[in-house]
């Protein structure tokens, strides 16, 4: 999957309030306050009672510019998606002069897919962060919070957004803005894995050997007809086959055999470790499940062995 890192540009900024601002060179990922210290336009914020003087800093809007290029093999692939994995805070991205998406939630990571925006050679991204006070002071202003701790100005709950930006007991109000995580362009199949849920269940056969039932309920970013989804459990690709040691008890107790966790599975009171079966090769499938319908569970038993520690794939 071919991935282009955006936060390696050579990103720009200035303050969207003012037409004739310049633009100053941007650390991406980071924020406003950290750039225009870098940029030499404001003292330490944390000297003395600078806090005070850069309140002016949270009522302006604030734009993110950077020049990047594609290739014509990018653009060939199925799906380009411009991941955001966080904005913060009141956020508008545009592509080549066409607004993509808008963000409100600084802790929500974003993916859009831009191929139709894109073109060989050089693309232009804009994200323009609008005032965290504007907003907060036009966005459900009849709403008044029982309790608005540590908040000098007020309102900071109304806004998806750090809670501790708006002052704290133990620390200065800094309501920033920015490109506060990675920023990319990620290319390949539309079907992808977004997530997976996966659950298991121990247990004991009737001969006390271990089985692990392995649940999976994947998330796939596109279904239909003619997709579906392998489970495959392999054997780590080093084992280190561990010597067992006896569990202290009576030699006529029954008999049990240790997980690749490392702990007993109890037939009884007094119990020894019986001689586990050899290790499978390293990278060995120890069972595997495919399904033909990609909104369908999966389930597979798999029985560890000495030194095993088996993962999915």
């Amino acid at each position: 999957m071919p991935i282009l890192d955006l936060s390696t540009l050579a990103w720009r900024f200035r303050d969207a309030s003012t037409k004739a601002a310049a633009w100053l060179p941007a650390t991406v990922p980071g924020c406003v306050h950290t750039d225009l210290r870098a940029a030499g336009k404001i003292p330490d914020p944390f000297f003395g009672a600078n806090e005070l003087d850069l309140q002016w800093i949270e009522e302006r809007d604030w734009e993110y510019r950077a020049t990047f290029r594609v290739s014509a093999a990018l653009l060939r692939e199925e799906c380009v998606e411009l991941c955001a994995d966080g904005l913060d805070t009141i956020a508008t991205v545009t592509l080549n002069g066409s607004v993509v998406a808008t963000s409100d939630n600084m802790f929500t990571a974003h993916r859009w897919r831009v191929k139709p925006l894109l073109k060989p050679g050089a693309n232009t991204l804009v994200i323009r962060f609008r005032s965290a006070l504007d907003y907060i002071r036009n966005t459900r202003a009849d709403f008044t919070p029982p309790i608005d701790c540590s908040d000098m100005v007020g309102g900071g709950v109304r806004i998806r957004k750090q809670p501790c930006q708006f002052g704290w007991d133990w620390g200065p109000r800094f309501v920033t803005a920015g490109i506060w995580r990675a920023l990319r362009i990620e290319a390949g199949p539309a079907c992808r894995l977004s997530d997976l849920r996966l659950a298991q269940h121990h247990s004991l056969d009737a001969a006390g050997r271990l089985a692990v039932t392995l649940s999976a309920v994947p998330e796939l970013t596109q279904t239909g007809p003619g997709i579906a989804y392998t489970l495959a459990v392999s054997s780590p690709a080093r084992s280190s086959p561990r010597s067992p040691r006896p569990t202290p008890g009576r030699s006529s107790s029954p008999s049990l055999r240790r997980s690749s966790g490392g702990r007993p599975a109890r037939a009884g009171k007094r119990c020894m470790m019986s001689q586990s079966p050899p290790a499978p090769p390293p990278g060995a499938i120890l069972a595997r499940s495919t399904v033909a319908s990609a909104c369908a569970p999966s389930c597979l038993i798999v029985r560890p062995t000495s030194g095993a520690r088996p993962s999915a794939s």
